[in-house]
């Protein structure tokens, strides 16, 4: 299986394949049967609009998402350590669904 590798930016969350949502959680890109270009691998990223975020995402998303941390200047930096602590700690319990479903407004 295809794994996103960490940044600062990028987290990997668990270890057991997960689709989450099945489509990328910044593209888009939905999961087709057979020839997906998703990684099935929970991951949180940070978003410079909405915080840190969980889901799944393609290749290119995970790579771009890896590198791109939060920045001085984004929108949704001033929360950004306590949202992602809740959810590395929710995903640490084991119940990856939950957490995802936890993350949805």
């Amino acid at each position: 299986m295809m794994r996103h590798e960490s940044g600062p930016g990028l987290k990997t969350l668990g270890t057991q394949r997960w689709w989450g949502g099945a489509y990328c959680g910044i593209c888009g890109t939905r999961k087709v049967e057979g020839s997906s270009p998703l990684i099935p691998q929970a991951v949180r990223w940070w978003d410079a609009d909405d915080g840190w975020k969980m889901g799944v995402l393609c290749q290119g998303c995970g790579e771009e998402a890896a590198v791109r941390g939060p920045r001085k200047g984004d929108y949704a930096l001033a929360e950004r350590e306590q949202q992602a602590s809740r959810i590395d700690l929710t995903a640490s319990l084991g119940d990856l669904d939950s957490t995802y479903s936890d993350q949805m407004p």
